[in-house]
């Protein structure tokens, strides 16, 4: 029988451990990994808990996508323009 693709996608992101470009980020609940404003043009690997992408306005803090463990998750317009961005990332367990 073959291998299921999450296990192939999971020896590659062993690999990949220890490269320069890959950190382990360690969240305590509600705390933020991006804030909205800031320039982070990165895709974060989810391996435990869950985090949230956020938008706030004047009046409310929406929550627009979940990444749960083995999901990838960003926040897209800094991911893709290199700029600031308009959402936010957060810790919620």
């Amino acid at each position: 029988m073959a291998n299921p693709p999450n296990a192939v996608f999971k020896g590659e992101l062993d690999r990949l451990v220890g490269e320069q470009w890959l950190a382990i980020v360690d969240l305590k609940r509600q705390e933020y990994l991006v804030y909205p404003g800031e320039v982070r043009p990165y895709l974060y690997y989810v391996a435990e808990g869950a985090l949230r992408v956020l938008v706030e306005n004047e009046d409310e803090v929406l929550t627009i996508r979940f990444g749960y463990p083995g999901s990838f998750i960003s926040t897209l317009d800094s991911f893709l323009r290199g700029g600031p961005s308009d959402y936010g990332i957060q810790a919620l367990k």
